[in-house]
């Protein structure tokens, strides 16, 4: 089997409505529009999707009212927030790639692991099980386990990102990995993790992502 060589989606009319996404006890309801999903890229040879940008706490010069709700969203799913208004965008999303859909028969939902086993609980746990069955693949969540806790090694350069992880061959070998996580900046980490999953076995790797940090002009070497 070949990895998909491109994409088909039509993200249609579809308008969200989540309470309180703006941040505060008080904020209005907030119109999450999936019309607005940025799209796809390539990284490291996979096809890749991602939902929104996301303008880093660094560049607040730069943010727009757009931008602070997703800023919110992302802290949110982080938390463990949100659960059900995320996956209703990535279903949305998902249902609508017709590389997923062709392969959803030995396709299964795999998460990047946050930095500890709590943290990775609270956040993916709940969260894959629901996606997963809401999309018709199998649940990944425990294809990859931490042997131990370490710190945040997210926006970091040349760092081992999966030296703590331990893959399951069980849940990978022939599969189609729809490899998830909330937010993308380097890069390192998904390409670290796809290529140990693809030693384990898997077929090809799928990256879908809630959002990708912008590059701004005047951050560029």
């Amino acid at each position: 089997m070949k990895p998909p060589q491109g994409h088909l989606v039509d993200f249609g009319a579809f308008r969200l409505v989540a309470s309180g996404v703006g941040g505060g006890d008080d904020a209005p309801e907030t119109v999450v529009d999936a019309r607005r999903f940025q799209g796809f890229f390539r990284l490291d040879g996979s096809l890749c999707l991602y939902l929104y940008d996301y303008c880093p706490v660094r560049r607040n010069d730069k943010i727009t009212f757009e931008g602070k709700k997703v800023s919110n969203l992302i802290f949110k799913f982080k938390s463990g927030h949100e659960t059900d208004l995320t996956i209703k965008l990535f279903s949305i999303a998902i249902s609508r790639i017709r590389a997923i859909q062709e392969n959803k028969h030995r396709a299964v939902l795999v998460p990047i692991p946050a930095s500890t086993r709590e943290k990775n609980r609270i956040r993916y746990e709940e969260f894959c099980r629901k996606l997963s069955a809401g999309i018709g693949v199998a649940d990944g969540y425990e294809a990859i386990t931490l042997t131990a806790n370490r710190p945040q090694l997210k926006g970091t350069h040349g760092q081992n990102k999966t030296a703590n992880l331990q893959f399951q061959p069980e849940y990978i070998k022939d599969k189609c990995v729809l490899l998830i996580d909330d937010l993308l900046t380097t890069g390192e980490g998904f390409i670290q993790t796809k290529r140990r999953l693809i030693e384990h076995g898997a077929k090809f790797v799928i990256g879908l992502f809630l959002a990708k940090t912008i590059a701004f002009e005047d951050e560029q070497e």
